[in-house]
């Protein structure tokens, strides 16, 4: 099955025209595990793990400074400050946080009423809000950490969302966000920005499937490219098993500086003369915004991003399977995918961990551990139901074909 003919703006991947069940769905899996990080650290060599061990003493001062120091003051500059120089303030604050904003296109208020933006970090919108002065969508997880009232959180124009409204697709919550959406758009001149994705990636192979209900209100949509770069070999969006929203927290004010590219492209309108549907434009959407993050990534032909048919559920399943079977002592799993055997292999390599750094024992590539490879497809099957009668996904398949 080619799924490209029948859903535009969705690019193909490793996998996808596996015909068995089994083997698709464990393609799909291995894909949306590259989707994100789950270490924490990536070093190269014993030199750049030396420079690390220099640097840790000086990253702890950075953090207690960042932590107790900008932060109050970031509470108290926000209330002596004129909201009308909040965006500059929010550049200054960035830069204390070691953070520089890179601008490229221009933000368009007047046509593009929606921004809708990739999701790479916790800190997007921060550097969206030092480029203008949007409301910006976030989950009401955030209201929960009081101590975040006195964070650059202040700066943002915040229309909070229900946490649980991001995996439960047409809720009346959904319905009640889309009003108040509504509300601000006809009251407003801001610009609304959304994260689409509704969940975090790593930016280096696919983006989410955009959520298409920001897409049906007939309103111009300005498409923006995210990209960041870090000097250093820390993942400060960590998903490995374990990790909160404070570890995050603590390593980005760990890393002495970071840069982020935020592009703003060309206002895209739904073409509804042409029977163009709001899930389509989402995708035309999130289509163009990996395009021209590739452009943005020209000297690495190896790694290119694509607009996936994966959902939020679908990164949320995987983390759920996956953390379940580390739970169970089965880490490190390693799935292979083999398009020209038209196979997928499991191999579980816990205890082939070298003493070196990065030192993987190698493996015989093409040998399933059939225990593992069994025990990985119940537990997804349990988080996807993908055996319950009725199961529908664009790409994935149910076990009862």
């Amino acid at each position: 099955m080619n799924y490209i003919t029948n859903y535009p703006y969705v690019n193909t991947f490793h996998g996808s025209d596996f015909a068995t069940p089994n083997e698709r769905n464990l393609a799909c899996a291995k894909f949306i595990d590259q989707m994100n990080e789950h270490t924490r650290f990536y070093f190269s060599s014993n030199l750049s793990y030396l420079i690390f061990l220099i640097y840790f003493p000086i990253g702890i001062i950075f953090v207690l400074f960042r932590l107790l120091i900008v932060l109050p003051l970031t509470g108290i500059l926000v209330i002596i400050t004129p909201k009308c120089f909040h965006t500059f303030l929010t550049r200054f604050i960035c830069f204390l946080y070691g953070v520089w904003i890179d601008i490229k296109g221009k933000p368009d208020v007047k046509s593009g009423r929606i921004w809708a933006a990739n999701h790479i970090s916790e800190i997007d919108a921060l550097a969206i809000r030092a480029c203008g002065d949007p409301y910006i969508l976030g989950y009401s997880f955030y209201v929960q950490l009081w101590w975040l009232k006195l964070s650059p959180l202040r700066l943002l124009n915040m229309v909070y969302v229900p946490q649980k409204s991001r995996s439960e697709g047409n809720s009346t919550q959904r319905d009640e966000i889309r009003k108040q959406v509504r509300t601000l758009l006809d009251t407003k001149t801001n610009p609304i920005l959304v994260f689409p994705e509704g969940g975090l990636t790593n930016g280096k192979v696919g983006l989410l499937q955009y959520h298409k209900f920001m897409f049906s209100l007939n309103v111009g949509v300005q498409p923006i490219a995210l990209k960041n770069h870090r000097p250093f070999p820390i993942n400060i969006n960590c998903e490995a098993n374990g990790t909160t929203f404070l570890h995050n927290v603590f390593w980005f004010c760990f890393i002495p500086f970071q840069s982020y590219t935020v592009d703003f492209l060309p206002v895209l309108n739904i073409n509804i003369e042409d029977g163009e549907d709001e899930l389509v434009f989402s995708r035309r959407v999130a289509h163009t915004t990996v395009k021209h993050c590739n452009k943005m990534n020209v000297n690495n032909e190896n790694n290119k991003l694509i607009a996936t048919p994966f959902l939020y559920r679908d990164k949320r399943n995987w983390l759920r399977t996956k953390h379940a079977l580390e739970n169970r002592g089965i880490k490190n799993l390693n799935i292979i995918v083999d398009n020209d055997a038209q196979q997928v292999y499991v191999n579980n390599f816990k205890n082939k961990i070298g003493n070196g750094i990065n030192k993987v024992i190698p493996l015989d590539l093409k040998k399933n551990d059939e225990t593992v490879k069994k025990e990985l497809l119940d537990e997804m099957d349990k988080h996807w139901q993908l055996s319950k009668p009725g199961f529908k996904h664009m790409v994935m398949l149910s076990t009862q074909l």
